[in-house]
């Protein structure tokens, strides 16, 4: 009876539902060098564990207007830096934060927003919300991925700019009319990855899996196992694989090739 269930394909339906929030609520302000900020606590809340965020003197180089070149075009910013400064050397204790000269306790302060997916609305700056599909081309044996938003269902057209792998989104580059649509990822989309072969492993390495999201930032792609099994909790790099091809899991649990698929935008087909 084990035997049997461990042969069964469990089949889960693709989420093509597009829904979700086109930006995450926090808004960041910009300074006249460009640098965008995000306004964070000095020490962390991890349930009913507290811990502060900055540890190393060094760390005070992160932080608006305590950083030496902030205390340099504005001396009257000393005291904010020292006080930052003493606090870490006393090893940052929770129960007595740094305070300001009218012994004020300070709470928050502002470090650099360093994400790859900000992008400006009328109100400031922003992150991306949900990710809805990666879609999936392929040139001279190489793979490229394009993560699509859900805020990028506001426009005619959809993206065409493909990951580089620990790039940021102004260098990536834009698929052409040389690379070859090959499917879309959407949450549960069944996907195989098949590893170059090596002289230990003729075959390569296969992983087998239902997606579940892309990290803009490497490329990998994080994925379920059919049963459930290790949600969540599973990465795999198919950019320089050897083949990666969409699946199809029929009512009987036999697993299929997908036949190919067209690209789509907003119901109708594109390129």
């Amino acid at each position: 009876m084990v035997k049997a269930l461990d042969c069964i394909n469990v089949s889960r339906r693709e989420d093509r539902s597009g829904r979700g929030a086109l930006h995450h609520d926090t808004v960041y302000g910009r300074d006249e060098s460009g640098t965008v900020w995000k306004r964070t606590t000095l020490i962390a809340k991890d349930g009913s564990k507290l811990t502060p965020r900055f540890k190393n003197p060094a760390d005070v180089e992160k932080i608006r207007g305590a950083r030496a070149e902030d205390v340099k075009r504005n001396p009257k910013n000393q005291w904010f830096r020292d006080a930052l400064l003493g606090w870490i050397d006393a090893g940052g204790p929770t129960d007595k934060p740094p305070t300001n000269p009218a012994g004020k306790p300070i709470v928050k302060v502002f470090i650099e927003e360093r994400s790859n997916s900000l992008r400006k609305i009328p109100r400031g700056w922003v992150t991306n919300g949900d990710m809805i599909r990666c879609d999936v081309f392929s040139k001279k044996g190489k793979y490229s991925l394009i993560p699509v938003y859900s805020h990028h269902l506001v426009h005619d057209s959809p993206p065409m700019r493909y990951i580089k792998a620990n790039k940021p989104e102004s260098e990536w580059a834009e698929v052409d009319d040389t690379f070859q649509f090959e499917f879309s990822l959407w949450r549960n989309s069944r996907f195989r990855v098949s590893g170059k072969a090596k002289r230990d492993n003729p075959r390569g390495n296969i992983t087998e899996g239902n997606y579940t999201s892309l990290h803009r930032g490497t490329g990998k792609i994080t994925y379920n196992l059919p049963d459930d099994h290790g949600a969540d909790s599973l990465h795999v790099a198919p950019m320089t694989s050897l083949r990666f091809e969409k699946l199809y899991v029929d009512r009987l649990g036999r697993v299929y090739p997908i036949p190919k698929e067209k690209r789509t935008w907003r119901g109708k087909v594109c390129t």
